[in-house]
């Protein structure tokens, strides 16, 4: 499903489009101008909610580093948000066992723990975050003093934002069930309610719970009853 079918589906459930009305096919449509509007962010709304506590399937990718003798920094993937898994790390990519891992604490400790973290240059044996900059930068400690070239896998993004941009999901289920979970928070937006609430909103807990249940790829439940995300 892409982004214009999530907008349609939302748009149906909330009967702003009846049995009469064409889906809308652009999100220019001047007929329910304001009604997309409210729509799309929801469905961004619930997507940057979702991926900044769960995981999606797609979200996962790889990507390298080719490190510089005497460059610390290295700036990010544009769409990375964040390492993936739990303890991240990279791998060299001439030696699959060496392992990089990310220094606890970040670069305030590590420059109580050495004041010449800057220059210091050897083997890179830690990374961790550049602070000050407005792109999400990688820096090695030691100071790379060769040419090496570093493997590491992220999430990453999954916004919308044009009609055509798929939702980031594997079926059209999985889609359907989170377009239902955005019925519900354009509900309570467009009735100006507090969207604090949409939690204990039956509706949309179950629509999560479907999605989760959906993603989770197992086994169905074999007793009939509530299920809760």
């Amino acid at each position: 499903m892409d982004f214009l079918g999530a907008v349609n589906r939302v748009l149906v459930n909330n009967t702003i489009i009846k049995g009469d009305d064409d889906l809308i096919s652009t999100f220019s449509d001047a007929q329910h101008e304001a009604t997309i509007r409210f729509a799309r962010a929801a469905i961004q709304s619930e997507l940057n909610n979702l991926s900044s506590f769960f995981t999606f399937p797609v979200e996962k990718a790889q990507s390298t580093i080719a490190t510089v003798a005497g460059q610390r920094s290295y700036q990010l993937p544009a769409d990375f948000v964040k390492f993936w898994g739990t303890n991240p790390f990279l791998y060299l990519q001439s030696d699959n066992s060496q392992r990089c891992y990310e220094w606890r604490g970040g670069e305030d400790k590590l420059r109580q723990e050495d004041y010449l973290y800057l220059t210091n240059s050897g083997f890179e044996q830690w990374w961790y975050f550049e602070n000050a900059t407005n792109t999400k930068n990688l820096n090695f400690y030691q100071v790379p003093d060769d040419a090496r070239v570093w493997i590491f896998d992220y999430e990453k993004t999954v916004g919308v934002s044009v009609a055509a941009d798929v939702l980031p999901f594997q079926n059209e289920q999985e889609s359907e069930a989170f377009a239902d979970m955005c019925a519900r928070r354009f509900k309570f937006m467009i009735g100006q309610n507090d969207v604090q609430n949409l939690e204990m909103d039956a509706e949309y807990v179950f629509s999560r719970s479907t999605l989760f249940n959906l993603v989770g790829a197992k086994n169905r439940r074999q007793k009939y009853g509530k299920r809760y995300a």
